[in-house]
């Protein structure tokens, strides 16, 4: 007789949930940070400090979306 496959799919327990909320809500905010990025980038003064807070920025965004992703793992129970 066949064993059965164990499941690879996680049951939607109420942190789970929450961890994919928070996850689409930071990475929602990183794009967001993103494009403001690039508009300032393209659309900046000429100067150097237009260059500098779009890459401020951009880093902000990576970091948030990071943070994100590690609320999604710690939560989801990986």
């Amino acid at each position: 007789m066949p064993r059965p496959e164990p499941s690879l799919k996680q049951p939607d327990t109420a942190l789970v949930r929450l961890g994919r909320v928070i996850y689409w809500l930071t990475s929602g905010l990183a794009a967001i940070g993103l494009v403001l990025a690039a508009v300032l980038a393209v659309l900046g003064t000429g100067g150097n400090d237009a260059w500098f807070f779009a890459i401020v920025l951009a880093i902000a965004a990576a970091v948030v979306w990071g943070i994100g992703r590690a609320v999604r793992y710690v939560l989801s129970g990986y």
